[in-house]
This record gives structure tokens, C-alpha cells and sequence, in this order.
């Protein structure tokens, strides 16, 4: 059996283990579908939330023949507001609808109803919640709890409907993982002092 030593006869230390664990840990967090499923629904939901009540107003206005210029500075303060006020509530339904997701699995086409109602009750769950504590403690919002839970309806369906990725589902196989570990680790027949491969 081979192992490697350096010039002075002493054993070059195994970086395998630390390598593999290092590599392990770091494909749970980033392969992990609960914490994948709520960047996308922090990142995502609250501009979904923001066209919900843009898009209606500017359309009116079009129609109206009342659209100015200066109305764009107003979408994008409604659009920054909704990243401030619904980042964090939309990450949270991201991650009880993982949780819900992984038992249901990734299904057939045929799941898309069921997802989108569940990812919508979710998204309405966690958007009327957070409006009427908004409401509670903010004022001028006291009477935005159910465009709060409109916004979070759809918003919650729409993504529940392509998150989290089928392939998120699927544990990273040990061919991978090994792979990594390979990049890792100093080859074995480089050591500290010019080590080299004996029998």
C-alpha cells in the first residue's frame, strides 16, 4: 500500500477528510432546496407583489390619457418600498412552501393546480399577516391588509408554480461530491519538504 512521505521519513498529512467535509457542507447549503427556494421567493416575490399594483395603475392612466413622466419615479418608489417591506415575509413562504414541496416531490404537469393553490394560500397567509402588523404599528397602512394578501396570493402561486427546480429535489451523488474532493486536495505525490510515494 502506498502513502506519502517526505524527505525526512515523516508522513505528509491527509487533506482528504477535512477536504470531503469542507466539500459535504458546502453542497448541503447550496443544494439546498429550502434555502435556494426562499432567496428566489425574497428576490422574486416582492417585485411579482409590486407589478400587481403597478401594472393595474399605469394601464388606467394609459387608458386615462393621465400618464406623465414623473410616474415612473412613483413605480420605482412602490417597487423599493416592496423589497423593504416584503423581502423577509416573502423568504418565509419560500420556506414553508419547501417544506411543503419536498413532500409532495416534483410530480407531473398535472401538480400545477395543486401548487398554485397552495403556493397561493401560503402567499396570502404570510402577506395578510404581515399587512395587518404593518398596519397595527405603521401608519398609513392600516387599511393595505388585503392588497397585502392580493399581491401575496399571486405572487405565491406564480413562484410556488417554478420553485423549487425539480432538480433542486435531487440529493448531489457521491460521484460529484468526490469530484470536488479531488479538486481539493494536493496531489499525493507533492508534500511538505519534497515528499514523495514509497511502499
Amino acid at each position: 500500500m502506498k502513502h506519502c512521505t517526505s524527505a525526512r521519513g515523516q508522513r505528509a498529512p491527509d487533506f482528504a477528510p477535512s477536504a470531503r467535509r469542507g466539500v459535504e457542507g458546502g453542497c448541503q447549503v447550496r443544494g439546498n432546496p429550502t434555502v435556494r427556494t426562499a432567496l428566489a421567493f425574497a428576490i422574486i416575490g416582492p417585485a411579482v407583489g409590486a407589478l400587481v399594483v403597478i401594472v393595474p395603475l399605469i394601464v388606467s392612466s394609459l387608458l386615462g390619457g393621465s400618464w406623465r413622466l414623473s410616474d415612473v419615479g412613483s413605480c420605482l418608489i412602490v417597487l423599493g418600498c416592496s423589497y423593504v417591506l416584503a423581502a423577509a415575509p416573502a423568504a418565509f413562504a419560500g420556506v414553508i412552501w419547501a417544506t411543503v414541496a419536498r413532500r409532495l416531490g416534483s410530480g407531473s404537469i398535472l401538480m400545477a393546480p395543486l401548487k398554485l393553490s397552495v403556493g397561493g394560500v401560503i402567499g396570502a397567509g404570510v402577506a395578510a399577516a404581515t399587512g395587518a402588523i404593518y398596519g397595527s404599528t405603521i401608519a398609513g397602512l392600516e387599511d393595505l391588509t388585503a392588497t397585502f394578501a392580493i399581491c401575496g396570493a399571486i405572487a405565491g402561486a406564480l413562484l410556488a408554480l417554478m420553485f423549487p427546480r425539480a432538480l433542486w429535489l435531487v440529493p448531489p451523488s457521491n460521484n460529484r461530491i468526490e469530484r470536488r474532493v479531488n479538486d481539493k486536495v494536493p496531489s499525493s505525490s507533492v508534500g511538505a519538504g519534497g515528499a514523495h510515494a514509497e511502499r
